[in-house]
């Protein structure tokens, strides 16, 4: 269980590209388990894919503002992923604090690429003046 993932005494895994193939391989090969005498439980786990957002700095243009690829990346993981800004304690438990942005100001390469980067001089620069390129790429 530990090395696949598969949290169950018996598992099938299917390697792929096609996310439709897969989903489908997996409902056929469920079907075939059924049939075994002594399987129960027995279920395809749902595939699914999601959207990434492919963001690379464009450094000749972040060093004529003065922003190193450092601080780009640290406004893109606040914006897009979480960053743990502190730790709450609650008697012996500790819990992170993380902040990101709202989904609504995240879906959109657009929306993002006003989001501000600030420079050496404590300048401010919106993200779309920094990078090469800003999009979603197709499904994995």
């Amino acid at each position: 269980m530990l090395t696949t993932g598969i949290r169950s005494e018996i598992g099938v895994k299917v390697f792929g590209a096609d996310l439709t193939v897969l989903e489908g391989k997996a409902r056929e090969i469920a079907d075939v388990v059924r049939t075994v005498r002594g399987a129960s439980d027995v279920y395809p786990e749902q595939v699914t894919g999601g959207l990434y957002l492919d963001i690379r700095p464009n450094r000749e243009a972040a060093a004529r503002y003065g922003i190193d690829v450092g601080a780009i990346q640290d406004v893109i993981e606040t914006a897009i992923g979480e960053n743990n800004i502190t730790t709450t304690i609650e008697g012996r438990r500790r819990f992170p604090v993380r902040v990101r942005y709202a989904p609504q100001y995240r879906r959109d390469p657009q929306d993002l690429s006003n989001v501000l980067v600030t420079g050496a001089a404590g300048t401010q620069i919106p993200l779309g003046q920094v990078p090469t390129s800003v999009r979603f790429p197709a499904r994995r």
